[in-house]
């Protein structure tokens, strides 16, 4: 039997707890109509997002059918969740381990009511909430990843046959990142770094990071198979360049700290084999995190030094690479204790050092003596 355009039109009964594809329509005067209709619950909150429109000169077949528009999802193809998703894709994508680990905390900001959505759901109004969430409760940086974890994984869903459409979070927009060209930390500041650093874990982070100048996601990566005390070498996985392996000389102070660090850890005991130098777990199986180390560690240790909350821990290795170039370490050298290529060691790393300008003050007044 052939059912009628009204007939297939979804039921439109006026419900307070309206969730996906249902809606009410109100008639307001003479063909003019108010259609409601819900587009799921805030993933943070708990609460129906809830919209009305007022729509004037139709008939309330036409109400009907703009509410239908409005509403419209299309059939589950699966009855997969969000969380399901990340939790099966992640593993199958084919990217580094590091870079899948990145994803991984990303990810974790995403809270159990997103988890929780079926993918045949999802709108664009969710996938901007979720969004816009993140974006209030945490970093841009990690934000972005997490966008692009989860593009990825909704790829690799397509490419199973576990979902058969367009990922709704294309196109969301992203909060911006506030990139610095970096800064110098003052010689009176770097002393008041390690007048009041706490010795043991945190006084072996904060000297390899001032004696080498890596970066700190290399330093945060550190095991202890990547440590030679006795030639005084720190080997380290460029992340920049496919993981390719840096090693770096090490001055007396790094060796010293290093070696306490690693006598009261081992004394403490229940290391998993080959531990990372700086762990959130007692058996150093897990290294510190990106915000573990910036937020928390670096934060505590600038607050106990009286340092300006725009100091980053990330300064540290532009300090670093000035200082060796007002002593005349050249180029070439800081480069590859960076991990750089010549160029963008000078142009980006490279500051105006006090002590290189009062050089060039005493050079200049010898010449017009």
């Amino acid at each position: 039997m052939l059912l009628s355009p009204l007939a297939r039109l979804p039921r439109l009964m006026p419900d307070k707890r309206a969730t996906y594809g249902q809606g009410s329509v109100i008639q307001r005067g003479p063909r003019k109509y108010t259609i409601r209709w819900s587009e799921g619950r805030d993933p943070f909150t708990g609460k129906h997002i809830r919209h009305t429109l007022t729509l004037h000169d139709v008939t309330l077949t036409e109400a009907r059918q703009i509410l239908a528009t409005k509403t419209a999802a299309r059939r589950a193809t699966t009855r997969m969740t969000l969380g399901q998703l990340l939790d099966t894709a992640l593993d199958q994508l084919d990217i580094t381990e590091r870079t899948r680990d990145r994803y991984a905390q990303a990810l974790a900001h995403i809270p159990p009511g997103a988890r929780d959505w079926r993918l045949s759901d999802i709108t664009v109004t969710d996938a901007s909430t979720l969004i816009s969430g993140l974006t209030e409760r945490t970093g841009a940086a990690t934000v972005q990843k997490a966008h692009t974890a989860l593009l990825s994984c909704w790829k690799q869903g397509y490419r199973n046959g576990w979902v058969q459409r367009d990922s709704p979070f294309h196109g969301v927009k992203l909060p911006e990142v506030n990139t610095s060209a970096g800064k110098l930390i003052t010689d009176a500041e770097i002393k008041r770094l390690i007048a009041v650093v706490e010795r043991g874990e945190e006084e072996a982070w904060l000297m390899v990071s001032l004696g080498t100048g890596a970066r700190p996601g290399e330093v945060r990566q550190l095991r202890w198979s990547d440590v030679d005390l006795e030639n005084a070498i720190v080997t380290f996985t460029d992340t920049k360049h496919k993981g390719r392996r840096r090693p770096v000389a090490i001055g007396e102070l790094v060796v010293s700290a290093l070696a306490d660090w690693r006598e009261m850890q081992y004394e403490r005991g229940g290391l998993v084999d080959d531990p990372y130098l700086f762990s959130t777990k007692t058996d150093g199986s897990k290294p510190w995190s990106q915000w573990y180390a910036g937020r928390d560690r670096w934060g505590r240790l600038r607050e106990r030094a009286g340092l300006p909350d725009d100091v980053r821990a990330y300064d540290m290795r532009h300090t670093v690479n000035s200082h060796l170039a007002a002593s005349d370490v050249t180029n070439a050298v800081r480069g590859m204790r960076a991990g750089n290529s010549p160029a963008v060691n000078d142009s980006v790393y490279t500051h105006q050092h006090p002590a290189a300008d009062r050089e060039a003050a005493a050079i200049t007044d010898a010449w017009l003596r």
